[in-house]
């Protein structure tokens, strides 16, 4: 019998997906459309990849030929985004291949938080049209089904695939462990100004010589790197630009007790905890929902107030054993929540589910 054939119809291949791309493809047959970037190198992916035309039209994207395109496979999946409209419409057509609607779960942006009591509005209905018209729906997050819950969405075909990151093997030296890094593009919002400024408050009050590391690109490095001049920062402080292979971000958090992003708790809340590192941010976070791997006090750091991130990092100069611990215990949850494993069989449910509906 031939192996399944499952379509992905994206906006853009993103490098990070790879090797989940690659672990579904040792059980299914997979392909994947965008309509517009691919940032994957062709030599390290193991499935197929299309593009497909689309046309734009202010915030919305006609794709063409996807239904024809997608009549080829026996499931396909879709991102769960209302401006894709190619993509949306085919949860309404007639259809011979199961659907599958993937993503975050909910609208969420800058102007609407990751916030899951929120009330509806006019577009939150049209999502909730596609989700309904798919055959399974797969969610980031199990905290995405509490948007839903007093909705018709029938809750039995909502299947959870941790969105997440590959990590390197992590054998790690506690004795190493003293800096503090931030990873992630550098621009307005993400509050790394607010860790520069914290930072130098907590180094004067405890005087130590830990390390921050930046390792990230983007419009507001050069106003980051003026005011940790201007904070007197530079023998503390290291911009390395962007690093994406694994091996070298491993390098970095191997050295790092705390991983800090005040403003944003993204995929790096991910990655920290499978390098064994505390995660720190916001209680208000930005977030498609990783702020929720985070047990405050356990298992990373959820502060409220900025004032009280200084008195976290002189905590860590002081206290490192019980950041090391942290550490440990994120790896922990990583190892047993969020893997590409994980990821993997919470969409290998979904396709089992769809296929037995006749």
């Amino acid at each position: 019998m031939y192996p399944m054939k499952v379509l992905f119809l994206e906006r853009v291949i993103l490098n990070y997906r790879v090797p989940f791309y690659n672990a579904l493809s040792e059980f299914v047959d997979v392909t994947v459309a965008h309509y517009m970037e691919d940032k994957t190198n062709d030599a390290d992916c193991k499935f197929k990849k299309i593009k497909v035309e689309s046309i734009r039209f202010g915030p919305f994207h006609f794709q063409k030929g996807v239904r024809g395109l997608a009549e080829q496979y026996d499931v396909v999946s879709i991102t769960s985004n209302i401006h894709a409209i190619g993509y949306i419409r085919l949860p309404f057509k007639k259809r011979s291949f199961k659907l599958i609607t993937w993503g975050i779960g909910f609208r969420v942006s800058h102007s609407h938080p990751y916030h899951v009591y929120r009330s509806h509005n006019i577009l939150d209905k049209i999502m909730l049209r596609v989700l309904s018209k798919g055959d399974a729906n797969v969610f980031y997050m199990s905290e995405a089904k509490k948007f839903w819950e007093k909705t018709t969405l029938n809750m039995d075909k909502v299947f959870i695939a941790p969105n997440t990151v590959e990590v390197a093997d992590v054998h790690f030296d506690h004795k190493k462990k003293k800096n503090i890094i931030f990873v992630g593009t550098l621009y307005r919002g993400k509050g790394v100004d607010c860790l520069l400024k914290c930072f130098r408050e907590a180094i004067d009050i405890v005087n130590n010589s830990v390390h921050v590391d930046i390792i990230g690109d983007g419009p507001c490095r050069q106003e980051l790197e003026e005011l940790t001049n201007q904070l007197k920062l530079n023998d503390n402080v290291t911009f390395h630009g962007a690093i994406y292979d694994i091996q070298q971000l491993t390098d970095f958090y191997s050295k790092a007790i705390l991983c800090i992003s005040p403003y944003q708790a993204g995929l790096t809340v991910c990655t920290s905890m499978g390098n064994g590192v505390t995660f720190v941010t916001r209680k208000d976070a930005i977030t498609g929902g990783e702020l929720y791997h985070i047990t405050n006090g356990e298992n990373g750091i959820i502060f409220e107030r900025d004032e009280e991130l200084i008195e976290i990092i002189k905590d860590v100069i002081t206290n490192p054993s019980k950041y090391i611990e942290m550490g440990i215990k994120a790896k922990e949850y990583y190892d047993t929540h969020a893997t590409i494993n994980h990821m993997v069989n919470g969409f290998l449910s979904a396709i089992e589910y769809v296929n037995k509906i006749k």
